[in-house]
């Protein structure tokens, strides 16, 4: 379902476990994954198209792993290293402004997760994952 001005509810869902997040668009895929116990830990919007200050948003898989990347130059690397791409989500802020949900990149060795609130910020660093900051915006969800 498309909101005004081609943007797109985008749901941040974790494991419960914290050690997966999965950012997806598809209304019928966030109910599923809460059915299987991952928890909403945000939502915001992206763009359907690219638009002025905005840059794509690659979803990517390597066996259970997915990973989360806005930089096209990284997809040959990530690919040699095995993962796939699965596709653009959307495509995400490339700069903080008002409303915009910051997504907080975290990294324990190689694996990365994507955080938005305080609460579960905390939870990352006290289970050893490592903030890395800003890593994309979404734009502020639809009233």
């Amino acid at each position: 379902m498309m909101a005004a001005a081609g943007l797109m509810p985008a749901w941040i869902l974790q494991r419960g476990d914290l050690q997966a997040t999965i950012v997806t668009t598809d209304l019928q895929k966030k109910a599923q994954l809460e059915k299987d116990g991952w928890l909403l830990d945000d939502v915001g919007q992206l763009q359907a198209d690219a638009v002025e200050g905005s840059g794509p948003l690659y979803r990517l898989l390597r066996g259970p792993e997915r990973l989360l990347e806005t930089d096209a130059a990284q997809l040959p690397v990530l690919e040699r290293a095995g993962f796939e791409v699965e596709g653009i989500v959307g495509h995400a802020a490339a700069s903080a402004g008002p409303g915009r949900v910051a997504v907080i990149q975290f990294a324990k060795g190689e694996q990365k997760i994507w955080v938005v609130k305080d609460a579960q910020q905390k939870k990352a660093m006290q289970n050893g994952w490592s903030r890395m900051g800003v890593h994309f915006w979404l734009w502020p969800a639809a009233k």
